[in-house]
């Protein structure tokens, strides 16, 4: 599964934070393309999958919320 994080919302750091907070439960991978870092998740299964993409973007929103000041 592919997400993409654009720079005015999300801080590259905090997408780092949350690609290192869940990358021990699946695969991930990081990449900057253009004003989005994308972020590649596969887990064991399409279920695990989805499960942990809706977490990492949690995670990754509420860093930006508090890197921003605003949390």
């Amino acid at each position: 599964m592919t997400l993409r994080f654009h720079k005015k919302i999300y801080p590259r750091t905090a997408v780092k934070a949350a690609v290192e907070t869940y990358g021990a439960v699946a695969r991930l991978s990081l990449s900057i393309e253009g004003d989005y870092a994308v972020v590649e998740v596969e887990a064991a299964s399409p279920e695990a999958t989805a499960a942990v993409a809706g977490e990492l973007q949690n995670w990754a929103l509420g860093q930006a919320i508090v890197q921003r000041g605003e949390g």
